[in-house]
Formats: C-alpha cells, structure tokens, sequence
C-alpha cells in the first residue's frame, strides 16, 4: 500500500474522534461480551495498535479488502486479549529457587525431596543390608521416601527423637509413618 493510500485509511479510521475505529471496535466488544465499559478504552487500544500493524502488511494482491482484513486482525488480538485475561488468574507463578531445603509444603516437604532421581537411596541402602529379596522391595516400594527413611533408621537403632531431628520432620509426621510401616495393607506382603 502506498503512503497516500495509508494515510486515507489511517484518516479513516483514527478521524474525528476515532469514529471509525469505535464503530468497528463496538460490535466486536459486544458480541464477545464479559467486557465492562472501562475496558473499552483498553480494547480501542489494541485496535489502534492492530491498525498500524495492518497497514503495514496488507497486501492489496490478495482481493481481500482492507475492511475485512483489519477487521479480522482485530477479532483474533481480541481472542487473544480475552484468553490472556481469563488465564491469568490460574496460571501458577514461578519463581527462582533459593534453596533445595526449603518447605513446599505445608507438611514440611524439602524442595530435595521432590527432585526425581534415577539413583534410589534407599534401593543401595537394602541392597548392602541384605534385603533385597522380591517380597522386600514390594513392601519398601509401597512407603514414600520419609517412611522408608524412618524404617532405616529405626532397623538401625535410631531413637524416636534422634529420627525425627535427623529426618527434620515433626511428630505428627513421625506418628504417620510408623502408622504407614505398621499398616497391614503393606506387611501382608511380609507375611
């Protein structure tokens, strides 16, 4: 498009009080809806940002018009407007990490412990302890890396106190895994 040809469509549309571009941008808002008037300020915006980007690329060879195309352009920003805006509410923040030690949860989880890892503790621990029968594996596979840790340490001598200042667990969390290494949904596999 020329610069004469630009500046007749950019008149168009941005002239007497952007008339132009409200009657484009007006029905759109409306047929999208969910858009309150102190957003239309906000939506007029990209639509005046759309219109300099369109100007640039229209393509007078394609037989479409500058009409339909601007308009096009304008309805798909605004999808995509309204996609960011909705998501932006459930999308998880990210931050950096300070430290592997720090809780993640309210139950005292180290960020450590939830870094998957091919090489298994606690798989080399019984493999040195002579328990490494199939029975075994199925039952330590069934506790999580806490209880399996505090199983160790008590197989070894550890006291109550000693586990959980080792473990840097507490003694609702300490109850809970003795619980789980007691269940019998997980000995039977012993028996």
């Amino acid at each position: 498009m020329n610069p004469e040809k630009k500046d007749r469509v950019l008149s168009r549309y941005c002239g007497n009080g952007m008339e132009g571009l409200r009657k484009l941008c007006n029905p759109l808002i409306a047929r999208l809806g969910g858009i309150t008037q102190a957003d239309y300020d906000d939506f007029y915006s990209i639509a005046l940002e759309v219109l300099s980007q369109s100007v640039e690329r229209y393509d007078e060879n394609t037989g479409c018009t500058f009409a339909a195309y601007y308009t096009g352009n304008v309805e798909r920003r605004y999808i995509n407007e309204l996609r960011r805006r909705n998501t932006k509410g459930r999308r998880s923040e990210y931050g950096m990490v300070d430290s592997l030690d720090r809780c993640v949860g309210e139950d005292g989880l180290r960020l450590a412990d939830t870094i998957a890892s091919d090489f298994d503790v606690f798989d080399e621990v019984m493999e040195h302890e002579g328990c490494n029968s199939d029975s075994m594996m199925i039952y330590l596979s069934r506790l999580s890396i806490i209880q399996r840790a505090v199983l160790i340490m008590m197989a070894e001598g550890y006291s109550s106190d000693e586990i959980k200042e080792a473990l840097a667990i507490d003694a609702r969390q300490y109850r809970e895994s003795i619980a789980a290494i007691r269940a019998y949904e997980n000995i039977r596999v012993l028996m």
